[in-house]
């Protein structure tokens, strides 16, 4: 999902829907030992079951002291495999995009082992205190919010999930540093055994 082409929509009583945009956005990953790696610059970025997952951070602003009756997460296609169910969940912590590229580490940037290398210690300011990472901070971790969706397919490439109010109220509230997604139907593999990604 592109910066430019992921956004939620708030429906808030007595007017129109108010657009959030994606202001930060990173990748994360898990597989073989690689989970400081920075992917901040990365577009399109993936999905793909329990190796790979990504970070969306939204402008607020607009849905400042609205009352929320609805949300709707839309995230454009890049490749040729839609999702099917997308599993969303709220951040405990708050996180930085940064600029790599997925070949290696940033100390500035969030990654899944930790939120970034204090400059002054050189040691990493773990997610949520010693030997944690990510996964302490989403999921319902860290009294985080988890929900698993049906994904619906729009018109040029779009695809939507309803996003539960409890969750869309976390972020409004500013007690979720945006959103992470992980493809639900990760076990999805192409004709040589390999994982399917979903860009």
């Amino acid at each position: 999902f592109v910066l430019p082409a992921a956004l939620i929509i708030f429906s808030c009583a007595g007017e129109r829907g108010v657009r959030l945009p994606v202001v930060k956005d990173t990748g994360l990953e898990y597989y073989r030992g690689v989970p400081e790696n920075d992917y901040g610059a990365v577009e399109p970025l993936f999905v793909e079951g329990a190796h790979n997952a990504a970070l969306l951070g939204f402008d607020m602003s607009a849905a400042a002291g609205k009352k929320i009756t609805s949300a709707r997460l839309w995230l454009h296609r890049a490749g040729d495999t839609p999702l099917y169910k997308l599993v969303v969940s709220t951040i405990g912590v708050d996180w930085t995009e940064g600029g790599g590229d997925g070949s290696g580490p940033d100390p500035a940037a969030s990654c899944a082992a930790y939120v970034q290398v204090d400059s002054r210690t050189r040691r990493p300011l773990r997610w949520a205190g010693p030997g944690s990472d990510v996964t302490d901070v989403i999921m319902t971790n860290g009294n985080t919010l988890r929900a698993e969706l049906e994904v619906t397919q729009q018109k040029g490439g779009w695809q939507t999930v309803e996003v539960p109010l409890e969750i869309a109220h976390a972020l409004a509230n500013g007690e979720s540093f945006g959103l992470v997604l992980v493809d639900g139907k990760g076990q999805l593999r192409n004709e040589e055994g390999g994982f399917i990604n979903k860009y």
